[in-house]
């Protein structure tokens, strides 16, 4: 029994064995609890009236019924009613003589007997049950519990409850595991979960995961682990928690579990710096380590960035499953991570690069900065990349360690992942009394396939400063502007009128790496301009 609102709600089981030789129907029956004080509350029999039970069969039918809690509790009765009529009256005979009214005895003339009245239906109570007072017992993270219901019997167990953040509200998820104790196989229905809170005052929107969803059937000492997810605001607190799974039966409702649990959130388990995270599910089983993670100094705001290594730890080539990831901050903040990851399958071993990032306020202190990451799932399932999740489970804190960005005094071997550009030499020329400088770089690029990934939007810009100081940028695309291969040429010409008084000097080539309309600077290197004096032919 639990309270809801001004009702007291009475959940139990009623228990149905034949035990003859035959199959046996049972006939139709009313049910109905009953106060010490006489007040009836009925309750529906549909699954008690007109069963057929085969020999030594044995059904389970959950009732439920609500009391106002106005009423004692202490002395409820469970009344099963039989209704029974008969088909023609019985005639009572007053004398006692044997004889029916409107007979004269021994005259032989029988009088005009009374009409036949139909007979009401006799309503007799077949067995009264005493309902023992019992509140519904919240149960512990970690502990075993038994139960039986119309499906079989088996035991369960709370094995986390989490809280965590998604978009603008939080998700609550409890994760259970349920164990079939028989020694028959116990087929599951399709489940669906419901969270309440608080005596139902706080509305949930609830869905279920279960990581097989094609397990209907567990085999005797065989489990499974199921998350029902909760959404929340964020700023909602709760004292304890109702979660009830049901299955369908001829289009009804059926209560399968339905459990008490105080607010005992887990924390999130933790990920050291440098471990890797594993992904659990049918499929798409991998773990995930951070590659790196770093700062894009922006005027307004930062832009916080993380590579990801997806190693695939399956024995098939499969589609990994989506990783959805919030960044959290010492103080408590969260920001939830875009996230860029490829579509394609991974080969058993292969690892996928994922990048995710997100927009932080300047001051925010990233120093002991953790990625809560998890595996996208939406209608029940684990979702791939180019599907939008609507939760995630399995939720982990990946603690990050963030790398400043130190830019190199070379142009060799700078990294845009999935290239490598050297630039070998570069001249800068300028005609005597000419506004064109005319710079030519030499340069190999080298593409890197070794991890697959999602569409990677980083842009490589060129900037050149002139010797008066001025700066020219130019946004070079990888594979087009540069092209792949060793000893490539790339010119370009600067014009302005202060370049015809300029007497040699030298120029800056920098490289920037910018990604979502922010920049980091990879490397710079200077170099001479050379001043040409024009021969006769060419005047």
């Amino acid at each position: 029994m639990y309270a809801q609102d001004a009702d007291a709600v009475w959940t139990f089981q009623m228990q149905l064995k034949n035990t003859g030789n035959k199959a046996v129907t049972l006939p139709s029956y009313d049910l109905a609890v009953k106060s010490v004080k006489g007040k009836v509350f009925p309750v529906n029999s549909k699954g008690v009236s007109g069963v057929t039970l085969k020999p030594l069969e044995t059904k389970i039918v959950p009732l439920t019924v609500r009391v106002p809690l106005e009423v004692d509790q202490s002395g409820l009765q469970l009344m099963m009613i039989e209704s029974v009529g008969a088909e023609s009256p019985s005639v009572p005979d007053p004398s006692g003589t044997g004889e029916t009214p409107g007979n004269t005895g021994n005259t032989g003339t029988p009088s005009t007997a009374a009409p036949a009245t139909p007979t009401a239906k006799v309503i007799f109570p077949v067995a009264y049950f005493v309902i023992p007072y019992a509140l519904r017992t919240e149960v512990m993270s970690g502990q075993e519990y038994m139960t039986t219901n119309s499906y079989g019997s088996f035991s369960y167990s709370i094995q986390s409850l989490q809280r965590y953040p998604w978009r603008d509200d939080d998700i609550v998820a409890a994760r259970l595991r349920i164990t079939n104790t028989q020694n028959v196989s116990l087929t599951l229905p399709e489940l669906k979960g419901t969270i309440k809170l608080d005596k139902e005052n706080l509305p949930v929107t609830t869905e279920l995961y279960l990581d097989n969803k094609d397990t209907s059937v567990l085999a005797p000492g065989k489990s499974v682990e199921l998350y029902v997810l909760g959404k929340i605001a964020y700023t909602s607190e709760f004292q304890n928690m109702r979660i009830a799974l049901n299955g369908t039966q001829n289009s009804e409702t059926v209560p399968f579990l339905d459990v008490s649990v105080n607010n005992s959130i887990n924390s999130i388990p933790t990920i050291e710096k440098g471990k890797s995270y594993t992904i659990s599910g049918k499929g798409k089983t991998a773990s995930v380590q951070e590659n790196r993670t770093t700062i894009y100094q922006g005027e307004s705001h930062n832009l916080v960035y993380t590579e990801l290594y997806l190693s695939s730890e399956e024995k098939r080539q499969s589609k990994m499953a989506r990783l959805q990831a919030y960044y959290k901050t010492k103080d408590g903040q969260y920001f939830e991570a875009g996230t860029s990851q490829s579509e394609n399958s991974a080969s058993p071993g292969a690892k996928q690069l994922v990048v995710l990032w997100a927009k932080v306020p300047k001051a925010t202190d990233l120093a002991d900065a953790a990625l809560y990451l998890g595996s996208g799932i939406k209608e029940g399932k684990l979702i791939e990349a180019k599907e939008e999740a609507t939760g995630f489970v399995n939720v982990a804190a990946l603690q990050l360690n963030p790398q400043a960005n130190v830019p190199k005094n070379t142009l060799e071997s700078t990294v845009l992942y999935p290239y490598t550009i050297s630039v070998l030499t570069s001249e800068g020329k300028r005609m005597k009394s000419s506004d064109t400088l005319d710079i030519t770089m030499n340069y190999s690029l080298r593409k890197d396939n070794l991890y697959d990934a999602g569409v990677l939007e980083h842009k490589l810009i060129l900037q050149i400063t002139d010797p008066f100081g001025i700066a020219t940028e130019k946004v070079l695309t990888l594979g087009t502007d540069l092209i792949e291969g060793t000893n490539n040429q790339y010119s370009f010409s600067l014009s302005r009128p202060v370049y015809k008084t300029m007497d040699g000097g030298a120029y800056k080539l920098a490289f920037y790496d910018e990604f979502q309309g922010e920049r980091l600077m990879l490397g710079s290197q200077a170099f001479g301009v050379t001043n040409v004096v024009p021969n006769k032919t060419q005047e």
